[in-house]
């Protein structure tokens, strides 16, 4: 996301926390997709061309949930990132 936004590489962590040990509900559905964003996002500072393509089967994957599913799929409006 920070290559993206034209912001440099992190320098700290952040202070979020999430336990990894806990129970974390999750439809099966979402765990690919979830996995490919994940290891999109962990690359995108280190390996431009492989986040690309990680990123590509994030998109077709989030694709495929939209076009077997009933529901109306639509963008996540960003609170954050608005001009």
């Amino acid at each position: 996301m920070r290559r993206l936004t034209g912001e440099s590489k992190a320098n700290s962590f952040s202070p979020v926390y999430i336990a990894l040990d806990g129970e974390f509900p999750f439809l099966d559905v979402f765990v690919t997709p979830a996995m490919f964003y994940l290891a999109a996002m962990l690359l995108i500072d280190y390996d431009a061309e492989l986040y690309d393509r990680l990123f590509t089967l994030y998109c077709d994957a989030v694709s495929k949930i939209c076009d077997t599913t009933s529901g109306v799929c639509e963008k996540t409006t960003d609170k954050y990132f608005t001009e």
